[in-house]
Formats: structure tokens, sequence, C-alpha cells
């Protein structure tokens, strides 16, 4: 796992009703863009749900995983689209406690198809940061709820080699063992990035 500075366009875009969303994502190393949509299976009432705000959480296998945020509730879908055969995949509602700070972050550990793939979403509050998980055939997300030492944000997160690593905006970096619900600080050299603000995880064999 490396971290590097991403300067650059932004890449992903919604629009539309709150029931039915299309995004652009554009590929800078070869120029080109896709369009992908997605229908909510099972939307609550709008007047409870509220404007909501998406975010593109990760992509990887060809799927991309989103999270649309109530700015209301709090209250957070989340669901996949396949960039290319158009599949969607729904999860449970994560219905968050109040103080969260922004839409979060998350990340997925294999081909979301697979059974034993394993879903995180990480949020962070001015005293707390919890850690949401999900494997395919749960009935609802299973949340860790750790101190917020730092009273720093969560800026990005990746699953790599079985932990979930989550980069703060104080240049720290933190990991969380599903295993044996661990969460600890990973000593990095942090040195080298120029703005958290723009930087990203990226695995990288090798590279820690």
């Amino acid at each position: 796992m490396a971290v590097y500075t991403w300067i650059g366009p932004s890449v992903a875009s919604a629009f539309g009703d709150l029931q039915v969303q299309s995004y652009n994502l554009y590929d800078p190393s070869n120029n080109k863009e896709y369009f992908i949509g997605h229908k909510f299976a099972k939307l609550p009432d709008e007047t409870a749900f509220g404007p909501v705000r998406f975010r593109v959480y990760a992509s990887k296998h060809g799927w991309v995983f989103l999270a649309a945020t109530s700015e209301i509730t709090g209250n957070r879908h989340l669901f996949l689209c396949h960039a290319f055969n158009r599949k969607t995949i729904d999860l449970p509602v994560i219905k968050t406690t109040t103080g969260a700070r922004d839409p979060g972050n998350g990340t997925f550990s294999t081909i979301p198809t697979c059974s034993n793939c394993v879903f995180y979403v990480v949020d962070t509050s001015y005293d707390a940061v919890t850690v949401s998980t999900y494997r395919n055939g749960d009935a609802e997300w299973c949340m860790y709820k750790f101190a917020n030492l730092e009273n720093k944000m969560v800026k990005d997160a990746l699953y790599w080699n079985g932990l979930f690593y989550c980069l703060c905006s104080s240049g720290l970096l933190w990991a969380f063992d599903i295993v044996c619900g661990d969460w600890r600080q990973i000593p990095i050299d942090a040195s080298h990035i120029i703005s958290l603000g723009t930087s990203k995880m990226v695995e990288s064999d090798g590279v820690r």
C-alpha cells in the first residue's frame, strides 16, 4: 500500500432526482468517459430522507461503491453499480448517529458478488470514529466505535491484505482488523504527502 497525491479533475458527478441517479466516470489515463445510472430498489419516505449528498467511496473489479447520505437524518443508502454491464447491488441502510461530520468513506474487500466480500464504511464525529462492516448475507451492518483521540476526519479509506486502512487529516494512518475488532495506528512517513485533501491510498505490491 502507498499514499500518493492526486491532482486533477473530479472523477464523478451526480445529477437527477432523488430516486434515479446518474454518473459520469472519467478515466484520465485513457481519456475515456463512462456513464452509469442507478435506480434505488427501496427508497424511504422522501420527506424523512430529505436532501442527500452523494459520494463515490471506491471502485475496483469494474464496480463503483457509492453512498447517498441524508443531510437531515444522516441515514445512508449504499449501493454498487457495475460501470460496464449496468448491474447494481443495494446494501442495507446505515442509520448513523447524530454528529457525523461528512458522508464518510468506504471500500470493499473483493468482488462484491462473492460470498466472502466485506464492505467497510468509516464515519468520524468530534469524539468518535465508527467503523461499519457488512458481509454478504448479513441482515444488517455491524458497528464498532472508537475514541477519536485526534479529533480529525478520515480523508481516505482502503482495504489491503486483510486490513481496512484509514488516512486521517492529521496525516496519521489507522487500520481496522475485522477478525479481532482492533483499531490501531500504523507508523508511516507522511513527509512526502503534499496535500491531505488530494492524497489517495493505492494498492502497491511490496510497498506499505
